[in-house]
């Protein structure tokens, strides 16, 4: 287990993700990318209004700000 107010990584956001459309292309489309992000250190499939909930670490809120812009949202 890594302490992560050691590592700078203060900053934890649970998101909810829902995809625009939940077929099996872009669900395994989408958990790839959540693979490579290393801002993301849990991600659940969950049913009902959300397809996926995310956890996500950051330094501040800042920095989860462009992993918003440029990750999460950038990859639609």
């Amino acid at each position: 287990m890594l302490d992560r107010q050691a590592l700078g990584l203060g900053f934890e956001v649970i998101a909810n993700v829902k995809l625009a459309l939940p077929s099996k292309e872009n669900l395994e489309a989408f958990e790839k990318l959540v693979g490579k992000w290393s801002e993301v250190t849990e991600c659940m499939t969950v049913t009902g209004a959300v397809d996926y909930i995310i956890r996500v670490t950051t330094t501040d809120m800042y920095a989860y700000d462009r992993f918003l812009r440029e990750k999460l949202l950038g990859s639609a």
